[in-house]
């Protein structure tokens, strides 16, 4: 029995490589176009859910689209799923829901440390409230308070009181 044996050279080895390469091209191609899309992707963070189960995940991920958390997982699910505009790094950091503050009031932002190892600070701002504030002083406070706010995670909040002349009126948010 003969054995046949062909020779190759590398001249007819490169055709085949080059075919092989394009293969490869088209097949992620394929399998980017047939990623979702997301505007935003945040990954590898500590993700705090909020679904049924509570999870905490670490290396954790949220797709984002639009205005919309579109997917939570891992960020090996997420990453092969989606295809972002904008990725977030969000290793050793922790990624949760905003918090909201159901309890604030308007004035402190501004006052909280005046005389606050006096037992008389209840009289000062009383009377800085209603009798020596003007609407800038409470936009100013109203601007300071929302961004201490947001620098501490809370993304919804209520101030209680009004200001100036008009201390309990709420009928309008120049009062506020």
């Amino acid at each position: 029995m003969k054995i046949l044996h062909r020779s190759h050279d590398r001249n007819s080895l490169i055709p085949a490589f080059s075919l092989f390469g394009t293969l490869l091209a088209l097949h992620g191609a394929v399998h980017a176009v047939a990623a979702e899309r997301a505007d935003i992707l945040i990954t590898g963070g500590t993700v705090i859910t909020m679904d049924q189960d509570r999870r905490v995940l670490d290396n954790g991920a949220i797709a984002i689209v639009g205005k919309r958390i579109a997917a939570v997982g891992t960020a090996a699910e997420l990453r092969a799923r989606f295809r972002a505009g904008q990725v977030i790094d969000a290793r050793r950091k922790v990624v949760m829901p905003g918090l909201i503050d159901g309890h604030g009031h308007a004035g402190h932002e501004l006052l909280k440390t005046l005389a606050a190892d006096s037992d008389k600070w209840d009289w000062i701002v009383e009377r800085i409230y209603a009798h020596g504030s003007t609407p800038d002083f409470w936009k100013a406070d109203a601007m300071l308070a929302g961004l201490e706010r947001l620098k501490f995670g809370v993304t919804s909040s209520v101030n209680f009181f009004g200001g100036g002349d008009n201390v309990y009126r709420v009928d309008d948010p120049k009062y506020g």
